[in-house]
């Protein structure tokens, strides 16, 4: 206030009070009939500290004083603009001070900078006031929203007011996008099998002998898919420009089934629910295929043939064991006999359809299990004699 109301009590009515800056004369006027007194100066005071006093004159010219003396200090120029440097995001999984255009799940964030000190610090969104800050001494200065965010584009700005009341210029703008939509689920879950006889896709409840399965799917653009097995994440992958990602997992997959999921985490840092799941069982343990009997089951002698024992039975009946459901192959030399499906036992059987000439026969079986691994049996070799 360039001029500012000065006061005082104490003096005899209708005398003449005259203020002073110093030595110079600020203005002079008439005590009421209370005994107080006021004065407006009545031209705007420059800027500068004023160290004031004032002296009673009665009506015969007496003159006491000077009073004691009261200091103020007049200044017409508004603090400067406060800082709006910090936007914090304490909302998981994302907690962390956010940059100027940064998406954020987090609908109150906290706001901070520095003003001059003790004064009120007003924030506004977009341009509308959304609340205020005290600065402390230090001149510091933080803000919460006490009413969430709506989603989308926040542009803060503050100014701040002294102690007097004078207020700043705004601060430049600081914008973010305020994103609480929770992601749809990935889709287009797909285990891929990269090795071994059978590559392609692993269906649910398929078994498979490769331990790095690639693992693939659909997920909003730039989000990040963490893929889930067996209730824990081995790692994560991002969604393309055009919603496809990939993972391959860095260490094997251990023996036995394996609950494959997944779940997306937006840009905002907002996480949506688990996708579909894909259940396989993963096997790597080298098949077992054995040779255990070749049964003569015709003419006056039945028996089991001895390694390179004889046979008067053209069709004999060869036994022996592998891994549960594995398809055995049999050859008679490189010419394939046929196969058949080891029983939930291990245990397989197989007849030729057709009889076997006379001569040498050496037997080899070929198990490939349920997951692929293929394993050859030693041979077997017998002499089929029909004389």
């Amino acid at each position: 206030d360039t001029r500012p109301l000065i006061q005082g009590t104490g003096a005899e009515a209708g005398d003449i009070i005259t203020v002073y800056n110093g030595d110079k004369v600020i203005g002079s006027t008439t005590v009421k009939s209370d005994g107080t007194w006021e004065l407006e100066p009545s031209s705007p005071l420059p800027n500068g500290t004023y160290v004031l006093t004032a002296k009673e004159t009665d009506k015969v010219g007496n003159e006491a004083g000077p009073s004691n003396e009261y200091t103020i200090k007049v200044s017409t120029e508004g603090p400067q603009a406060p800082t709006l440097d910090k936007v914090y995001d304490d909302a998981a999984p994302g907690v962390d001070f956010l940059q100027k255009g940064d998406m954020t799940n987090d609908n109150t964030p906290t706001l901070s900078g520095t003003g001059v000190a003790n004064g009120t610090i007003s924030v506004y969104d977009n341009g509308t006031l959304i609340g205020t800050a005290m600065v402390d001494s230090s001149g510091s200065w933080s803000f919460t929203p006490g009413t969430a965010l709506n989603d989308g584009n926040h542009n803060f700005t503050a100014t701040v007011t002294d102690t007097v009341g004078r207020v700043s210029p705004a601060t430049g703008g600081f914008n973010i996008v305020v994103d609480t939509t929770v992601p749809s689920a990935a889709s287009d879950l797909l285990v891929s099998d990269n090795v071994g006889n059978y590559q392609g896709p692993v269906n649910n409840g398929d078994t498979t002998d490769d331990n790095t399965p690639t693992i693939s799917g659909k997920a909003e653009a730039d989000s990040t898919v963490s893929i889930i097995d067996n209730g824990t994440v081995i790692g994560t992958a991002v969604a393309d420009i055009n919603g496809n990602w990939s993972f391959t997992p860095g260490a094997p997959l251990a023996n036995g089934p394996h609950d494959i999921t997944t779940k997306v985490t937006d840009t905002a840092g907002n996480t949506g629910p688990e996708g579909t799941h894909v259940n396989i069982i993963v096997d790597v343990t080298p098949g077992q295929a054995e040779i255990t009997a070749i049964k003569d089951d015709v003419g006056d002698v039945t028996a089991n043939v001895a390694q390179n024992g004889v046979t008067d039975d053209t069709r004999p009946e060869i036994t022996g064991t592998a891994k549960a459901g594995s398809v055995v192959t049999i050859t008679d030399g490189s010419n394939v006999l046929g196969s058949t499906t080891a029983g939930s036992d291990g245990n397989w059987s197989f007849t030729p359809s057709v009889d076997l000439g006379k001569g040498n026969h050496t037997f080899t079986a070929s198990a490939k299990d349920p997951a692929g691994n293929v394993t050859n049996s030693s041979s077997w070799t017998i002499t089929i004699d029909i004389d």
